[in-house]
């Protein structure tokens, strides 16, 4: 996101890049055993467990599948934590 300065437009800082929201937090490592953890929730779910159960499991399978691929943590965001190393 780019500030205003005196009606101009200036390219953001490299903390400003830092602090962003949408800057990815996750390692490849952490990405992969998200993914690799969303795959085992969703069998578990659909093959052993029913009701409220599976549909937890649906969800936060849903919610690793999602980080993983964007490469963004909220919780890690929340609690200042990085494993991109970046």
């Amino acid at each position: 996101m780019a500030q205003k300065k005196g009606g101009k437009r200036t390219a953001p800082t490299e903390e400003g890049k830092k602090r962003g929201p949408l800057t990815p937090n996750l390692g490849q490592t952490d990405r992969m055993l998200r993914a690799i953890f969303a795959s085992i929730l969703v069998i578990v779910g659909f093959f052993f467990e029913r009701g409220l159960a599976s549909i937890a499991m649906y969800a936060l399978a849903g919610l690793l599948v999602v980080t993983s691929l964007a490469g963004i943590s909220p919780l890690y965001k929340l609690l200042g934590l990085e494993t991109s190393g970046k």
